[in-house]
């Protein structure tokens, strides 16, 4: 579980006013929070994207996959490949099964 999931009403505070710096580490625990802690679905979407722009590897396959599998598949297998090429472990193999 993402150590964001389990932030206090303070801790997230804090945690919005680095994203809103680029904190890259605290783009990732709003993620975990929306998507594990207090599910928020829109919120859940908008750190994902937000933190694939970071250019973590992770993030940025989570959030091809949620483009691909969402109906916009060029735009997702676009993320999927940066997560590839960023070191990803899941990308190449999720690749090879959809034939990229």
């Amino acid at each position: 579980m993402n150590a964001g999931s389990l932030l206090t009403p303070e801790q997230l505070k804090q945690k919005k006013a680095l994203a809103k710096k680029g904190d890259q580490e605290a783009i990732g625990d709003l993620y975990g929070y929306y998507s594990f802690g207090r599910y928020d679905q829109k919120q859940s979407d908008y750190w994902l994207k937000r933190d694939a722009f970071t250019g973590e590897p992770s993030a940025e396959y989570n959030y091809g996959k949620t483009l691909y599998e969402g109906g916009k598949k060029e735009e997702g297998l676009q993320w999927i490949k940066k997560s590839a090429e960023d070191g990803f472990y899941a990308a190449p193999a999720f690749l090879a099964e959809h034939k990229q």
